[in-house]
């Protein structure tokens, strides 16, 4: 896959700079479009990690307040206990 979308890309910037070649001008805005696209599988396995982490960050939150809310529960029951 990694292959494919880089041949495609160099396909895309040979075909870009021959027609800027012809035009007798060149666009920066289409270059940095087409670097971009370059960059996009590096985009989406990185996303896909911070996808990863932010659902074991939940996880591990969740965890965490059962414990914190176990422990309030405890404590709340001892104090009824020493009301009495």
């Amino acid at each position: 896959m990694k292959e494919e979308h880089q041949r495609q890309c160099d396909e895309l910037r040979t075909a870009l700079l021959q027609l800027f070649h012809d035009a007798g001008y060149e666009n920066k805005g289409l270059i940095g479009c087409l670097e971009a696209f370059e960059q996009e599988p590096l985009y989406k396995e990185k996303l896909e990690q911070l996808e990863l982490e932010n659902e074991r960050l939940k996880e591990q939150i969740k965890r965490l307040r059962k414990t914190v809310n176990s422990k309030d529960s405890m404590s709340s029951k001892l104090r009824e206990a020493l009301r009495e």
